[in-house]
């Protein structure tokens, strides 16, 4: 496994498990750090909401997904000495891939949310998403306002370590 942070050994546990409240069928397999997937989705959210077109036949409105994972991975990386580390080097390196005018990987970052708020469909899509996806009772679903609070306190994460580029 080529990875930025070392895996954890974590337990594997079915849906039919979970629900029957039965033990892990897999008592550990090593998965790719939260941090380190939380940096990655807050890149790839970052860039694909400058290239998004929905009018093309490649639009694929499960990029709200990554909203969702970053609001459910928002407490583990927000408090990771590494996080904004990891989610910088590929927000530049993603930059070119937005087609958004020239802007730098931080400032691609810092108008992502904004730019999620402005677009309504986002809200509706999400929402959808989350009925047909997300599993378990309505209260422990993720809201698409909690979801953009947690990605918003994200953003302010990585800007802390490097000031965000308003550019």
């Amino acid at each position: 496994m080529n990875t930025a942070l070392p895996p954890r050994p974590r337990p594997i546990r079915s849906f039919i498990a979970q629900a029957s409240k039965q033990p892990p069928e897999l008592a550990a397999l090593l998965c790719v750090d939260p941090v380190e997937t939380a940096a990655d989705k807050i890149g790839a959210l970052a860039w694909r909401t400058f290239v998004r077109d929905r009018s093309s036949p490649k639009d694929d409105p499960t990029i709200v997904r990554h909203l969702h994972d970053l609001a459910a991975l928002e407490p583990v990386a927000r408090d990771s000495t590494v996080f904004s580390g990891l989610a910088l080097a590929p927000l530049e390196a993603d930059a070119p891939r937005a087609r958004a005018g020239g802007l730098t990987g931080s400032a691609m970052l810092s108008a992502m949310l904004p730019k999620i708020a402005g677009d309504p469909l986002w809200q509706a899509e999400y929402e959808q998403f989350v009925r047909n996806v997300a599993f378990g009772s309505d209260e422990g679903r993720i809201g698409y306002e909690s979801a953009m609070t947690a990605c918003g306190r994200l953003v302010e994460a990585i800007g802390r370590t490097v000031p965000v580029d308003r550019q």
